[in-house]
């Protein structure tokens, strides 16, 4: 089976990740993928400054445009690597992804990482929500399967009208060659001066659904009675001055270290570093994620704290392999770190049993999954 891989996304985005990961995963199997848009390059740093601020609608329609690269870089892929399907990434305003199937007479399966649409008018306003939301439906329904991260994404499909047998679902995954029990953090807490601290970390992009302004306001309470601990934010984003001007205002600069942007292929030493992981979500309607952190941090045996909410609150079980706490709840937050950084016995064993789980998710148990899709797809 021959799969030709469509997924235009920034490299800088979290979710580059995802495809980089799969690729490799799907690399291994007795069958060929061929990554399309990988030449494309698309590059934050390559949208010019004026064009950030044109008026939202005419990027949109810049946006829809787009499609039309993508459907002339798609086919030169069709035309060369005569693919028997095609697995494309859903992103807002997809027609391209459709077209190409139905002109070429191709399969088409769609990769749904998330409600593309529903995203862009919680978290960044969107003007052409109607049109944007009756394409996004139409894709939806053209696909012969749509492959989703987490139940509740399955669940809004149905909603919107997907046929339910149309819909599998399969997690996200970690690299554990690259991520495991065996990588020293140790460089890290020479770095920053940790080696006598219990370091509690978070790893990923510093923004408000990730509720680390939260994990902040508990560390102003967790620091007043105990001393020996640390907390170690490792990545960057849109709340990062705003997190660190907190940091200041409360007197929080010994205790707070931001790491700023790490490249991917070094974050595993930052993770190894930790004693405690945190996880800490605010109540999210529809929480369809699936964290690759929550795996990365699985992979390594921490000793987790999470939000029960979405897929965390599936995957985890309560004081057996982590502590689940209420989404946005400080209290019950600030309540379980401490149990934690009072128990050393405690965290290796929630650490040593969240491993265990780490073989049903993998990258390569998720292009094996998918694989499976395909052929029924193709039949």
């Amino acid at each position: 089976m021959k799969v030709l891989y469509l997924a235009p996304l920034f490299k800088e985005s979290g979710g580059y990740v995802h495809i980089k990961e799969f690729v490799n995963a799907f690399s291994k199997t007795e069958h060929k993928i061929f990554e399309g848009f990988d030449n494309i390059n698309l590059s934050v740093d390559k949208i010019p400054q004026i064009a950030r601020k044109l008026p939202r609608i005419i990027k949109e329609f810049a946006f829809i445009a787009q499609g039309l690269q993508y459907i002339k870089t798609g086919q030169k892929c069709i035309d060369k690597f005569k693919p028997d399907i095609i697995l494309a990434r859903d992103t807002g305003f997809n027609y391209w992804a459709p077209f190409l199937a139905k002109i070429n007479k191709l399969p088409l399966v769609l990769e749904v990482n998330g409600p593309s649409i529903y995203e862009m008018k919680i978290f960044f306003k969107i003007s052409l929500y109607k049109l944007a939301t009756f394409i996004e439906r139409q894709v939806w329904k053209s696909a012969r399967a749509n492959i989703v991260v987490s139940n509740v994404l399955k669940n809004y499909l149905i909603q919107k009208g997907v046929c339910p047998k149309r819909i599998f679902v399969v997690p996200n995954g970690v690299n554990i060659s690259k991520l495991n029990k065996s990588v020293s953090g140790d460089k890290i807490l020479k770095k920053y001066g940790l080696e006598k601290k219990i370091v509690i970390g978070f790893h990923g992009t510093l923004q408000k659904w990730h509720g680390v302004d939260m994990l902040l306001k508990a560390a102003k309470e967790i620091i007043k009675v105990r001393k020996n601990v640390s907390f170690l934010l490792v990545g960057k984003g849109r709340m990062e001055s705003e997190l660190r001007q907190y940091v200041e205002q409360n007197s929080l600069s010994d205790f707070v270290i931001f790491t700023s942007r790490i490249p991917y292929d070094n974050i595993p030493p930052y993770i190894a570093a930790m004693d405690i992981v945190v996880m800490p979500y605010p109540l999210i309607d529809n929480f369809y994620f699936s964290p690759i952190k929550l795996f990365e941090y699985m992979a390594m045996g921490k000793a987790l704290v999470a939000s029960n909410i979405g897929q965390i609150g599936e995957i985890v079980e309560n004081r057996k392999d982590g502590l689940l706490i209420t989404p946005g709840n400080k209290r019950e937050l600030i309540e379980s770190l401490l149990f934690l950084i009072d128990n050393e016995k405690l965290r290796e064993k929630l650490g040593k049993n969240l491993n265990k789980k780490v073989v049903n998710y993998t990258w390569n148990v998720n292009a094996q999954k998918i694989v499976a899709i395909l052929e029924k797809c193709i039949i």
